[in-house]
């Protein structure tokens, strides 16, 4: 993530997958969300999904933080 519009955009993109409460930390390149997936392997599914449509950007590092 390079600038604010790109932290809207991977933003907008996890909201119409439904994820909520995302925080995109633009000094640390790093987003945080909420999400009712069950599992890990739901969520990169989903983030494989988003990311497909944003050849420009990659994700790495799948945390679950409760």
């Amino acid at each position: 993530m390079y600038c604010k519009g790109c932290g809207t955009l991977i933003n907008m993109c996890l909201e119409d997958e439904g994820f909520k409460n995302i925080i995109v930390n633009m000094k640390t390149c790093s987003v945080v969300f909420e999400n009712d997936l069950s599992d890990e392997i739901k969520v990169e599914e989903v983030l494989k999904k988003v990311f497909a449509d944003l050849p420009a950007y990659s994700y790495k590092n799948i945390k679950n933080i409760n």
